[in-house]
């Protein structure tokens, strides 16, 4: 693509030659298209280029509301071509849809899988600027998601860029139907750390998020970077976000990474729960949540919700002579003598049941 050089920089179409501005590569020139929008519409030859329009519309406006879900923690991460990479990933998302013929496709029905490990900036990958061990769950049946992040050392286990002074660790989480309707989510962050910190405890991030059955669950993990507006290192950052950086008069974040850790589509609609504040935790109480079978995690939340569901094959437990127990406290006693729930979740919920 020509690049226009000059006193005056323009934009708009003059004659046979088109003006425009991109964020990245600057002000350029392109030769005027000899296509219409008439002749588009009428002429049967562009049948398929309608219908691959009105999938590419489904897939931009998908990743259009995912980045608002997400905007407030990608501004100073992401890298300037953010908007067409993720249209990219979505429209591929929403191809995976099998139960709708050829322009009728639609994200919902997709594989929300393939979002998984989408990086905001192509320049700088999560795993290249954090490398701590963290795991990611989400519960696609009651909306709850969390990360936990082990013990770790700035100095060994981050990629510090040139400049930094100061880090935070930043956690997204949101539900989207992909219509018009504001996009359910919710935050978490650490605390700004300096980078010359010693070893940083342990840290657990939670959410919850209300969700309709169907729905795309996302957990993104992220760093930012912080420094003074006047040490950020010349071309590390485009004119426009420069100079607008230049204006404050404390740390701003101006580089980072984030992903998609993980994403899910619900299985049944609930009503998000308050959820506390990011907790520091003991390293030996961040382990690895393994995945529980669909029934046992059905049957657990429904334990939980004080809603008693006897699974196929279970019966309620007879209490001791003289002694009543509650419906929902039988089945889960009945359900942890079986091997369907494991002794630790089950003595959690029964916690949660005698604290109602």
């Amino acid at each position: 693509m020509a690049k226009q050089a000059g006193i005056f920089l323009v934009t708009g179409t003059i004659g046979n030659a088109t003006f425009y501005e991109d964020p990245n590569d600057g002000f350029l020139v392109k030769q005027k298209s000899s296509l219409d929008k008439a002749r588009v519409y009428r002429d049967k030859k562009f049948k398929n280029t309608l219908r691959n329009a009105e999938e590419f519309r489904r897939a931009i406006e998908g990743a259009r509301q995912l980045r608002f879900a997400m905007a407030q923690y990608i501004k100073p991460v992401a890298d300037g071509k953010l908007n067409g990479r993720m249209n990219a990933a979505m429209l591929k998302t929403l191809k995976s849809d099998r139960g709708h013929h050829y322009g009728k496709r639609c994200i919902i029905n997709g594989e929300p899988g393939l979002l998984e490990n989408f990086n905001f900036n192509k320049n700088h990958s999560l795993n290249n600027l954090f490398r701590a061990e963290h795991r990611s769950y989400i519960d696609a049946a009651t909306g709850q998601m969390q990360v936990d992040i082990r013990s770790f050392n700035p100095r060994k286990d981050l990629s510090i860029p040139k400049g930094a002074s100061h880090f935070k660790l930043v956690s997204v989480a949101s539900s989207l139907e992909f219509k018009a309707e504001m996009p359910a989510r919710s935050e978490q962050e650490s605390a700004l750390y300096p980078v010359s910190a010693g070893r940083i405890p342990a840290l657990r991030l939670q959410h919850s998020v209300s969700t309709e059955a169907g729905a795309f669950l996302f957990l993104a993990l992220g760093i930012e970077f912080y420094t003074m507006p006047g040490k950020i290192p010349a071309g590390m950052l485009s004119q426009r976000k420069h100079k607008r950086l230049k204006k404050c008069d404390h740390l701003v974040a101006y580089t980072g990474a984030a992903a998609i850790l993980k994403a899910v589509a619900a299985t049944q609609t609930v009503t998000a729960p308050v959820l506390p504040s990011p907790a520091l935790i003991k390293d030996s109480a961040v382990e690895p949540v393994k995945e529980r079978a669909a029934e046992t995690k059905t049957a657990i939340a429904a334990v939980i919700r004080n809603k008693p569901v006897l699974a196929k094959g279970l019966r309620p437990a007879i209490p001791e002579k003289g002694k009543t127990q509650r419906p929902d406290i039988q089945f889960l006693r009945e359900a942890e003598r079986h091997g369907r729930v494991k002794a630790k979740t089950a003595a959690h919920a029964r916690h949660v049941l005698n604290t109602e």
